[in-house]
């Protein structure tokens, strides 16, 4: 994390190589793989900071922001192919490596992955089959979460983030919500919030990082 002024260009360079570049190439691939089928989907993973920039991340903030350009060009230019594009711009997202970073946060306030897996799993299969070009946020504890909160019956409870995954963990509540998917719900990503997954009309296909 680095102020504008003395942010260095090779960081910029970097977030761009990792979150535009990265998507660039998959979807090229993708896309290879899914027009001659004449019907399919992309899901791409975005981000909140693409819509408002925090302080201090400027340059993630500014190469998230130009992935969004990049998905809705494609969705424009893949309509008349029968490929439909979309993203799901997840907040931070409840996992062990942010809650070991900022272990002061709410993991509350945070995105469960499952919660993000069923907003691609919608975007990606036939129920959203009129969606294109959508970029849908994803903000909401998640049912998990909430459950969670409730069978802890404290408000908060005093658990670290990390210390409310492990827990949600133990208690089996992750196991049920991600196990309990079927086969086709997908989240695939690299690094903290990239990646892609797209499906055929009847079947996932594939998923790339």
């Amino acid at each position: 994390m680095q102020v504008i002024a003395a942010s260095d260009p090779a960081a910029w360079e970097a977030m761009f190589r990792i979150n535009l570049l990265s998507k660039l190439n998959v979807f090229r691939a993708a896309i290879a793989i899914i027009c001659p089928q004449g019907r399919g989907s992309l899901c791409a993973v975005g981000a909140q900071a693409a819509l408002k920039a925090p302080p201090e991340m400027a340059a993630y903030a500014a190469s998230k922001s130009v992935v969004l350009r990049l998905l809705e060009s494609f969705a424009e230019e893949l309509r008349a192919e029968g490929i439909r594009v979309n993203a799901v711009l997840p907040g931070t997202i409840d996992t062990l490596q942010n809650g070991a970073a900022m272990p002061g946060a709410d993991p509350f306030a945070w995105v469960r992955p499952e919660a993000i897996g069923r907003i691609i799993t919608f975007l990606l299969w036939d129920a959203a089959s009129g969606v294109t070009g959508a970029l849908l946020p994803a903000t909401a504890w998640g049912e998990c979460a909430i459950m969670f909160r409730l069978a802890c019956r404290a408000w908060p409870p005093r658990l670290s983030a990390a210390g409310f995954s492990r827990e949600v963990q133990y208690r089996g509540l992750h196991q049920r919500h991600v196990l309990g998917q079927p086969a086709w719900a997908c989240l695939a990503g690299g690094g903290a919030s990239g990646g892609l997954g797209w499906a055929a009309p009847a079947r996932l296909v594939g998923s790339a990082t």
